[in-house]
């Protein structure tokens, strides 16, 4: 007989590694190592399966693996016991900084089921954010300002704790040449310690990342922002955000920056900006086509404004619609705020059908400057809204604002809690 022919369809699809105890592996960096060494590009899926109920001393890599839509690189756990996934744990001692999980390069990349612990940060020396192995993250996709970006990324039913160190949970970098498209965070829980800088600084940070999507999702407990989204300005798909969590975080809850059409739709955002000068969410910069609806944001600890806009330009128009939000002060006389605009707010801010619950600790409602003589803001910036019983009319009749809009305020609001009495529309 001649010599074969190697025929890729004879093989079995996916292609199954086991990693742990009496599998094929010890290592999970092996058998990633197993999959670059095939022939490339891949000819079929594969899926590389870890025991759980283990503790992986690892820093992953995946790299120069060339995968398509439909033949992709699953890390999921091998056992059926979800209670106790694997763990790949960064192995943080002394101040090192090391990710957990770096995919470097690759594209249509499935991370299962796994849980993360002990990466580093960047104070502490060694890698970082910006050098190679990158560390500082738990989860690090691409390459900081080399290359194109990635796409086609999910992590699913993944878990993260910053409690033994590290300073993000997933951080995607911006490349040099191209965004990183389609990333996928579902089922995640992303825990940081409050106040503790080093042990959880940043629940998730997207970079330069379009047409991406965090969705069910718990993000808390982190020290400096929640979730981190940073754009380039440029028109086109943003960040979805819904049905999730964003709760406990001592800095800014959601913070946005130069990220056009990201849609924040269905979430409960709470306990957050418990520090000081910090906003439960802020949004900077070309925000064009953002829509906020159906979100519960609850601010009743903070010593800021609710919702921050500052610097933004809107070249599209941006609506928040049927949201709750629910504030407070101990200084009603001031000038907190449940929006507060660093620049007037412009025909492409539409704000309607929301339900304005604030707390009252004096007699009297919040005060604002009158929003004709001022244009909405005030020497320093703040924008005394909302309007309540004084002159409620002065926001809809100068913007065309919350025209259908109600109020409800006081330290049982109506409507929202148990113990308040029915809402009368």
């Amino acid at each position: 007989a001649g010599a074969q022919t190697y025929n890729p369809s004879l093989l079995s699809c996916p292609i199954q590694y086991t990693v742990g105890t009496g599998g094929d592996y010890a290592t999970i960096q092996a058998a990633v190592d197993k999959v670059e060494a095939s022939d490339q590009p891949l000819v079929c899926s594969y899926e590389i399966l870890i025991s759980g109920s283990t503790s992986y001393a690892e820093n992953v890599i995946i790299t120069n693996i060339t995968t398509s839509v439909s033949n992709t690189l699953t890390l999921k756990q091998w056992d059926a016991n979800v209670a106790n996934p694997p763990v790949i744990d960064g192995g943080v001692s002394g101040g090192q900084s090391e990710m957990c999980l770096w995919v470097k390069d690759v594209d249509n990349v499935v991370v299962d089921g796994i849980k993360f612990t002990g990466w580093g940060w960047t104070s502490a020396g060694g890698p970082n954010l910006t050098s190679e192995p990158p560390g500082a993250a738990a989860v690090y996709l691409g390459r900081y300002n080399i290359d194109d970006g990635i796409t086609n990324v999910t992590l699913q039913n993944c878990t993260m704790s910053a409690e033994q160190g590290g300073e993000y949970g997933v951080y995607a970098a911006s490349g040099s040449t191209g965004n990183n498209t389609n990333l996928t965070v579902y089922n995640c829980v992303l825990t940081g310690t409050d106040t503790y800088v080093n042990s959880g600084a940043y629940g998730l940070s997207f970079n330069s990342t379009y047409n991406s999507t965090v969705s069910a999702s718990t993000i808390q407990g982190w020290n400096t922002q929640g979730v981190n989204i940073v754009g380039d300005g440029i028109s086109g798909g943003g960040i979805t955000l819904r049905q999730s969590e964003i709760s406990k975080c001592y800095g800014v809850g959601l913070y946005i920056d130069n990220q056009q059409q990201c849609a924040i739709k269905n979430n409960l955002i709470y306990s957050c900006a418990t520090a000081s000068s910090a906003n439960t969410v802020y949004l900077s910069a070309e925000l064009g086509g953002t829509t906020m609806y159906y979100n519960t944001i609850v601010a009743t600890s903070s010593t800021e404004d609710l919702i921050r806009f500052d610097r933004v330009t809107n070249s599209l128009a941006s609506y928040f619609v049927n949201n709750i939000y629910r504030f407070s002060t101990f200084d009603p006389g001031s000038t907190k705020a449940i929006y507060s605009f660093g620049n007037a707010p412009t025909v492409k801010f539409n704000s309607d059908y929301n339900l304005f619950s604030v707390i009252q600790y004096s007699g009297s409602d919040i005060q604002y400057d009158n929003v004709a003589s001022c244009d909405v803001c005030d020497s320093g910036g703040q924008a005394y809204y909302p309007l309540l019983s004084t002159a409620p009319n002065d926001w809809q009749s100068a913007y065309g604002k919350d025209t259908n809009s109600q109020e409800d305020h006081g330290p049982n609001p109506a409507g929202i809690f148990a113990d308040g009495a029915e809402l009368d529309f």
